[in-house]
């Protein structure tokens, strides 16, 4: 009974001239209207030219801000990518169309007024550019050490589980004899396995990875 009252309070100063919000959906699409409620697992939201409110998932949501350069969320997902993408180079591609090549990503993420910071590739000046006015980010190669770090790990425990699934039981491990034996067997081929997987992952990465990150887009 209290949580429908509070959604009803809410509805009423919604409908009262309230700044209105948008949600920005992990799949890069958007929604405006008004957000009443924001709960660990679900938003409490009303669509704009809507009289009924929703229960959005909350892990379907990327960002939700009002327009103004106040955010109310930032997600799990907004967060992996902003520590992924620190220190990189790339583009900039503002919501006006605008193209800004930049190195040495930075960014204050604050929940008022977040803004990426950047070095010009052609000045070489410290900028700034308010998150809502970024459309999207691309960046380059640089990325790619994500790959290297992934293929090598891969590769890596795919020879470990190699070597460990040929002992047929525990008390194998005491023979060090065995043990060592095995070791000599499984390296050559661990030598070669780990750069190729590595080498693998690098080239996937740069054909299929994800290098484009969508912040705020375009209706």
């Amino acid at each position: 009974m209290k949580f429908s009252l509070i959604i009803l309070l809410a509805a009423l100063n919604l409908s009262a001239g309230e700044p209105e919000h948008q949600i920005i959906y992990l799949d890069g699409s958007s929604k405006t209207g008004w957000v009443a409620v924001i709960e660990h697992d679900y938003v409490t939201f009303r669509p704009k030219w809507q009289q009924f409110v929703h229960q959005v998932p909350l892990d379907s949501v990327f960002l939700i801000h009002n327009g103004e350069g106040k955010y109310f969320y930032l997600s799990k997902t907004f967060w992996k990518q902003i520590n992924q993408i620190l220190g990189r180079s790339g583009t900039i591609i503002t919501v006006d169309g605008y193209e800004i090549s930049f190195t040495d990503l930075g960014g204050e993420f604050r929940m008022y007024h977040p803004k990426f910071t950047y070095r010009s590739t052609n000045t070489f000046e410290k900028r700034s550019i308010p998150l809502d006015r970024v459309h999207k980010l691309h960046i380059d190669h640089t990325l790619s050490e994500y790959a290297v770090k992934k293929g090598g790990l891969v590769g890596t425990g795919l020879s470990i589980l190699a070597y460990l699934v040929q002992f047929k039981a525990t008390k194998e491990f005491f023979d060090f004899n065995l043990v060592f034996n095995r070791v000599n067997e499984l390296y050559p081929s661990a030598v070669i396995g780990v750069p190729i997987v590595t080498f693998g992952w690098v080239v996937y990465d740069f054909f299929k990875g994800q290098r484009e990150f969508i912040y705020n887009p375009l209706n």
